[in-house]
């Protein structure tokens, strides 16, 4: 009995996991004058939300703003546009961060949020990175990674 409450709680936390539905990579900063977007076609269900995610490894000089702008649309319907910095999340798998003077090395996995799925769909999810405001910027690794 003593090995199947350890066995019954690994199988718990695995039911409980979610998987990766599709990946957006970006490589360049978009702008006002150039958009580098990504989109995905996803077939949701309501049984889990939509959870979304952060892969990035940068370097940046200045305190400038940057996120992940993404557009939600079910059907030929817009649900609504979001924007989340990556480097706010509300829980990490793993992180590496540090500052000296004004130069930051980050590199980070994390959830930023989530999106409620009512019902069963097709959904397009288009999204795009920007940054503004830093002296320099360099992306080595900066992905939205979708998760359900």
């Amino acid at each position: 009995m003593k090995r199947l409450v350890p066995f019954a709680l690994v199988a718990l936390l695995l039911a409980s996991c979610t998987s990766e539905v599709a990946r957006m990579n970006f490589t360049q900063v978009s702008t006002q004058d150039q958009i580098f977007a990504d989109s995905v076609m996803l077939h949701l269900t309501p049984d889990k939300d939509l959870d979304l995610w952060a892969e990035m490894d940068v370097e940046y000089t200045g305190n400038g703003q940057m996120a992940f702008v993404m557009e939600v649309s079910k059907g030929d319907s817009l649900m609504g546009t979001f924007a989340m910095d990556p480097r706010e999340c509300t829980e990490t798998t793993s992180s590496y961060h540090v500052t000296l003077g004004n130069s930051t090395e980050m590199s980070q996995t994390g959830k930023m949020n989530f999106l409620y799925v009512d019902d069963a769909a097709d959904y397009k999810v288009r999204a795009y990175f920007v940054a503004e405001g830093f002296q320099e910027l360099k992306l080595e690794e900066m992905a939205l990674v979708l998760k359900q």
